[in-house]
């Protein structure tokens, strides 16, 4: 359980934990070399279910939203960016932001991920297009820029280490 740590000292811990476990008692694989069946990749997906469910379940009731908004992804998203879509949360919350907005994007996130996968169906290949001129573009439904979709908007997986925005002075976290 998490506890007075942080959301990073916390997953640390897990980290750590998990692979202690590892070390101890490996994943098991087919040795035969002839196996066409997947069944080291399903063992590993379900390894990575059981961490990710390990982590969230770990969470104080604080989280519980974002715990929920996490768990409907689909599909279910890697820990690390659970544990991105959680921290941006905490940072979040440490600098005072209307926690209720945060969420309500969130689910809006998730609502639009679940919107633009249905759309292959219709061939948009997972791109929300509406009104960007035919060009092919993907728009991000979540802050409305032309060039990414929602799953990959920094805005909601966090900006990596050294990113610089342009023209705007970027905020130490």
């Amino acid at each position: 359980m998490q506890g007075d740590s942080t959301i990073t000292s916390f997953f640390t811990g897990l980290q750590t934990a998990w692979d202690q476990l590892l070390n101890f008692r490996p994943l098991p694989c087919c040795a035969c070399g002839k196996c066409n069946c997947g069944v080291n990749d399903k063992i590993t997906s379900f390894q990575h279910q059981d961490l990710l469910m390990q982590f969230l379940n770990g969470l104080n009731e604080a989280y519980s939203q974002v715990r929920t908004q996490i768990l409907m992804m689909e599909p279910i998203p890697s820990i690390d960016k659970a544990f991105s879509l959680v921290i941006q949360e905490e940072r979040q919350k440490a600098l005072g932001f209307n926690v209720n907005s945060s969420v309500e994007s969130t689910a809006l996130a998730v609502k639009n991920q679940g919107f633009t996968q249905s759309s292959n169906f219709f061939g948009n290949a997972g791109k929300n297009v509406k009104g960007n001129g035919g060009k092919g573009r993907p728009i991000c439904s979540h802050c409305g820029k032309v060039g990414h979709v929602v799953e990959k908007c920094y805005k909601l997986v966090g900006f990596p280490p050294g990113y610089k925005q342009k023209g705007k002075i970027s905020m130490a976290n």
